[in-house]
């Protein structure tokens, strides 16, 4: 058994050789590995904050394209609250416009009428003063020729008075005058 005790003490001894070996070994690539470990965590870190940093300039750019958007928007419904109501007081306006061409339309075809009475009346007027200009013209010509019958009896007289005298003409007056 001391053998097996000696062989146990000498493997332990190896192991532990091994061991501090080992550690020796591992203590340089234990200082490499936490400095790759920490160049990584650096960069890690470094890629990790540049990411961040992007990710927060596209969110204030989503933020500000957004707000732009909202702006657009309310502008945008603003515009078509004007819209909606310029349109509202066009359709007003041109249903007063319609209103008012049928109140003209109607008083268009009430002046037309009037037109055609007074057109009316005045061919009836014209043709009254048509008939009094020829029942005056015919007078007028009637009394023109009485005239003329007076001027023709006068001269006449005239010429007897002077052939026969006044005192013959009193006396021819006087019969003519008995026997009417």
């Amino acid at each position: 058994m001391a053998i097996v005790l000696k062989e146990k003490d000498d493997l332990n001894q190896e192991i532990s050789n091994i061991r501090s070996q080992l550690k020796a070994e591992a203590q340089p690539q234990q200082l490499h590995l936490n400095h790759i470990s920490k160049e990584s965590l650096s960069l890690l870190i470094a890629e990790s904050t540049n990411r961040v940093n992007e990710l927060e300039d596209r969110l204030k750019l989503t933020l500000s394209l957004q707000t732009e958007s909202t702006n657009k928007v309310k502008e945008l419904e603003d515009r078509l609250k004007e819209s909606v109501i310029l349109q509202t007081e066009s359709a007003n306006r041109v249903k007063e416009l319609e209103d008012r061409l049928k109140e003209v339309e109607i008083l268009q075809a009430e002046s037309t009428n009037r037109v055609r009475q007074v057109e009316a009346s005045l061919e009836s007027k014209s043709e009254w003063w048509n008939k009094k200009e020829n029942f005056y013209h015919t007078f007028t010509e009637f009394q023109l020729g009485a005239l003329r019958v007076m001027l023709l009896s006068l001269q006449s007289l005239s010429l007897c008075i002077h052939l026969f005298g006044l005192s013959d003409f009193n006396r021819i007056v006087h019969i003519f005058h008995f026997r009417n």
